[in-house]
């Protein structure tokens, strides 16, 4: 076989298929390095995306701010793997104009909802409690009535699917805070969720050391949780402080 000579110049035809023969090593080369990291790159976005943990940071009032006048409160129990919601709403279908209330519009209506922790969500049933008076001890009765799944994407931002058998409805409310006061608390808890790697419920941070004056009681957002008198069953409070506005919400 003849050896190539000093300054001897190839066929075109030679010079054509070599290339063509690099270009199809290089794409095997890419498509193989593809191959082997795509499931390390699947599980790195599956690990994060399974990072974010339901925490008591969580514990804040919620609403879709197309639904003016309308929200939820909702409650995060580590201890318990369960979260509360209460959902402040109107009926389906306004009352005529003749309808009076004695207290409060007679359009309004409100849900509770209760269900277990996993992970990001929680798949919660739906309460109707009825038979109530106005901070009046009463029998009270209750009747569930669809589902709940409530799911959030970060500390600030989250979805309610909701499944209600009675009046036939079913659908996807997008939520977000009121106000940013209490987000840095869940970002914590999301943090350490991720530095220890472990996936736990965690309490939304430890509780602050605060100096009392003269030995006074400091409203803080450790006290955002929901609130009764055992006395009057089915009646409640869902307190939410919000400490960069110095104030605080009831329902």
């Amino acid at each position: 076989m003849a050896s190539k000579q000093k300054g001897q110049v190839y066929p075109q035809d030679f010079q054509v298929t070599l290339t063509r023969i690099i270009k199809l090593t290089i794409g095997v080369l890419c498509l193989l390095l593809f191959i082997l990291v795509s499931p390390y790159a699947n599980a790195i976005s599956k690990t994060q995306a399974e990072t974010f943990q339901i925490n008591t940071g969580l514990n804040d009032a919620w609403y879709n701010p197309a639904t003016d006048g309308q929200g939820f409160f909702i409650t995060v129990f580590p201890d318990l793997g369960k979260v509360s919601l209460a959902w402040f709403t109107y009926d389906s279908v306004r009352p005529s104009n003749d309808v009076d209330a004695i207290l409060g519009e007679p359009g309004h209506r409100w849900l509770t909802a209760f269900g277990d922790i996993n992970g990001d969500r929680a798949e919660m049933s739906i309460e109707i409690a009825s038979g109530g008076l106005f901070d009046t001890t009463t029998s009270i009765s209750r009747r569930t009535d669809g589902t709940i799944t409530l799911i959030f994407n970060n500390c600030n931002e989250g979805t309610i699917e909701y499944n209600i058998p009675s009046i036939g409805r079913q659908g996807t409310v997008p939520i977000q805070r009121v106000t940013t006061d209490n987000v840095a608390e869940c970002e914590q808890a999301v943090n350490s969720a991720q530095s220890s790697g472990a996936a736990q419920l965690l309490s939304s941070s430890p509780p602050k050391t605060v100096k009392p004056l003269a030995d006074t009681f400091r409203i803080n957002t450790s006290l955002n949780d929901a609130w009764y008198n055992p006395v009057t069953d089915g009646q409640g409070f869902f307190i939410t402080v919000f400490p960069g506005l110095g104030k605080v919400s009831l329902a």
